[in-house]
């Protein structure tokens, strides 16, 4: 009998500590599951959270980084005579590179998804010239073709790519080249979204009044 229970009181421990290892691998497993998910990145929109409209993006962003790019190599006549800009100090060389910077980046941001076209309340710039897209419109335009969209936004960054390699260089001549390009980019995406065809009268790129 003694036997008996020993043999017994052998299989319950048994049990046990074959309950006890199963519960343990089990345990591992949702631990290795817990922390393989923890390790995965989470969503972009979870971790994306755009603010600024598309349209601000253009005035912050977009429209003085170019601006600013033509502008470093041009030509202005003033009553003392003509003068010419172009970049010559260290400063000035800098000051270029974080506009393009800003930019290429900008780029970025507008190929965000869920970004509103324009601030709550707000209209599209010139909207009271014949030919301009609405809100709306362009959100359409936009989503209806997010590959073109990828397009012309990856055009305007080469384009800043060549001119910012023109200013590592410090090359004068290639910046005014590469402006040419940004100015070509900037044109066609306005094409497509803001003014489809050509720019109305009044609208920068567009004929004069």
């Amino acid at each position: 009998m003694s036997g008996q229970r020993r043999g017994a009181g052998s299989r319950a421990g048994a049990v046990r500590v074959c309950a006890a290892i199963v519960a343990g691998v089990a345990l591992a497993g949702v631990a290795a599951e817990s922390g393989s998910g923890a390790g995965r990145p989470p969503p972009a929109a979870r971790v994306l959270r755009p603010v600024a409209s598309v349209q601000e993006i253009m005035l912050s962003e977009v429209n003085p980084s170019a601006t600013y790019l033509w502008n470093a190599v041009s030509t202005e006549s003033t009553a003392q005579g003509v003068v010419d800009h172009r970049p010559t100090s260290e400063a000035d060389w800098l000051a270029a590179r974080h506009q393009a910077l800003v930019l290429i980046e900008a780029g970025n941001l507008l190929l965000m998804e869920g970004r509103p076209i324009v601030a709550r309340g707000g209209q599209v710039e010139d909207a009271e010239q014949p030919g301009i897209l609405g809100p709306a419109e362009i959100r359409q335009a936009m989503d209806a073709d997010r590959a073109r969209l990828r397009r012309l936004v990856h055009a305007l960054q080469d384009a800043t790519l060549k001119a910012l390699a023109a200013i590592e260089r410090k090359d004068a001549d290639a910046l005014l080249d590469a402006g040419g390009d940004i100015d070509e980019a900037c044109e066609a995406c306005h094409k497509t979204y803001w003014y489809p065809g050509s720019a109305p009268a009044g609208i920068a790129g567009g004929p004069a009044k």
